[in-house]
């Protein structure tokens, strides 16, 4: 089982090698894909909204949405009904951004399972979801 976790540990140290040397030409850092993506579903989100939907802390989502709306991927505005609150959309570059990283993940997809059939990529799945679910909960309880 250990060999197991040495290889699931590999393969994710050289996934996240070439997913932030994908970022780097975007001027994107980890994190803050996620954000993007999160907002090309939505018209616009409140900052506690991002925070409470990543369960991330107010001053991390703070400084995420600054250097996101320095590099013009999404802008900030005063919610019209209540003037505390600061609303974050997308841009235009943001979205045209979201799509390409998406566009880099499905062809990424294509060429690691490669050679992988159906069925053994849907029990991957069902293995790697059980597997989320021991770290969650192994991290419950080591955060309680």
């Amino acid at each position: 089982m250990y060999d197991l976790f040495v290889l699931l540990q590999e393969v994710m140290r050289h996934n996240h090698k070439l997913l932030h040397k994908n970022l780097e030409p975007y001027g994107l850092y980890k994190g803050q894909p996620k954000i993007l993506g999160l907002l090309s579903h939505h018209k616009a989100l409140s900052k506690k909204d991002i925070a409470e939907r990543f369960k991330l802390a107010m001053p991390t989502v703070t400084k995420t949405i600054e250097r996101l709306e320095k590099n013009g991927f999404v802008s900030t505005f005063q919610d019209s009904s209540d003037k505390r609150r600061t609303l974050v959309k997308l841009t235009d570059k943001g979205r045209e951004v979201h799509d390409d990283l998406i566009s880099f993940k499905k062809s990424y997809a294509e060429i690691i399972f490669d050679g992988i059939s159906e069925e053994e990529l849907l029990q991957m799945k069902s293995v790697l979801e059980k597997v989320k679910l021991n770290v969650l909960e192994y991290h419950h309880e080591k955060n309680d």
